[in-house]
């Protein structure tokens, strides 16, 4: 039995979007964050300054996770979770916790654009 379910909320009092998502297999994980990525791109696609827009909130939970981490499907994740204003991880052991953290933080890094300070009096330069 397959037990696959994304969900899409949009809140009426403030516009925002919350993305659920809860699957049982690797494959229904990788179509579920498929189809999400989908969404969102299309929503950043849709403004002018995609970098300081969010397109709403992510809930997902520890079973999910265990067929995210570790495998391809990392990248669309981080990708999603940069884009949202929040993102909640439910029914998630530490370890998973803290792979997100770092994973977050790894995307970050490879993503950012670069910004330095520094120069003139100093003569020092800090990317």
């Amino acid at each position: 039995m397959r037990n696959t379910c994304i969900f899409t909320y949009i809140h009426a009092h403030d516009n925002t979007t919350t993305f659920v998502i809860h699957t049982s297999t690797t494959t229904d994980a990788k179509t579920s964050l498929e189809t999400l990525l989908e969404k969102v791109r299309a929503q950043l696609a849709q403004v002018d300054h995609p970098g300081q827009v969010q397109v709403g909130e992510l809930v997902i939970d520890g079973k999910t996770l265990s067929y995210v981490l570790g495998s391809d499907l990392e990248e669309w994740l981080a990708e999603i979770g940069a884009s949202c204003g929040s993102v909640i991880i439910c029914r998630a052991s530490p370890s998973q916790k803290a792979a997100i953290v770092k994973m977050m933080m790894e995307y970050e890094m490879r993503t950012a654009q670069g910004v330095c300070v520094g120069g003139g009096v100093w003569g020092a330069w800090f990317c």
